[in-house]
């Protein structure tokens, strides 16, 4: 989640309280956020059944946030007009496992077994070689999302999210205000379009959108005219991200 040092999510906080968290929530934003949080602990959800940890995310590095065995967080520089951070989630490539069914057509070993995990060929006791390609197979492929907001046009930013599946971007104005964003530090539908393609992105969810537009979906139009895979990002909506072949 991005933060700017304008909004808390105290409502969420409260939420989770009451819904009987007890593990720590940790809180990745920029450092004008620690200040914030600190006021809002002190006088408003002062009673959280839970402890909050605030992590500062400097805004203009691209650093690891993140890692456990199976993802990376990263933070990704944006250019608004406060201090903002964006964030890209990467799946990491999951081990190989073995087909069952070699394993008891070829009698592997343990030893084999271990040996075709790690990515080797197997040599049989009758001097055979197995190609590991043969035995073994990724459980899936590794998936990745961008959220972007808040921000004006980055090909920086764009280019750190290469290759994601689905990115986030926000898209305040449309194309003919494209004065009126770069002055306010965000982003039109083709800013928006341009990151994606930019990023080589599978699809494009665009949001954020300024209030004067009554109908979101002539600002998905236009953004699919240079990404054809753009969709609003609507409340209550759901997408699934899968990975492209």
């Amino acid at each position: 989640m991005s933060f700017s040092p304008s909004a808390t999510n105290s409502p969420l906080l409260s939420t989770l309280g009451l819904y009987g968290r007890r593990t720590a929530l940790r809180i990745h934003a920029p450092a004008p956020f620690g200040e914030i949080l600190a006021a809002h602990l002190r006088y408003f959800d002062s009673q959280l059944p839970y402890p909050v940890e605030w992590s500062e995310t400097k805004t203009t590095e691209h650093a690891l946030l993140l890692e456990n065995r199976t993802l990376e967080i990263w933070s990704i520089p944006l250019r608004h007009r406060v201090p903002c951070a964006g964030f890209l989630f990467r799946e990491k490539c999951p081990p190989l496992n073995v087909e069952k069914y070699k394993i008891v057509k070829y009698g592997l070993t343990i030893a084999q077994i271990t040996a075709a995990k790690r990515g080797e060929d197997v040599r049989l006791d009758t001097g055979e070689v197995i190609p590991n390609a043969e035995l073994t197979y990724r459980p899936y492929a590794p998936r990745s999302y961008a959220y972007l907001s808040d921000t004006n046009f980055s090909a920086k930013a764009a280019g750190l999210c290469r290759g994601v599946d689905l990115l986030y971007h926000e898209a305040t104005y449309a194309a003919a205000e494209q004065r009126a964003a770069k002055e306010r530090g965000h982003s039109t539908t083709l800013d928006a379009a341009k990151a994606a393609m930019k990023a080589g992105a599978g699809r494009l969810v665009i949001g954020h959108y300024s209030s004067r537009y009554k109908d979101e979906q002539v600002l998905v139009d236009e953004a699919r005219t240079l990404f054809p895979e753009t969709y609003a990002a609507t409340e209550g909506t759901t997408f699934t991200i899968e990975k492209r072949q």
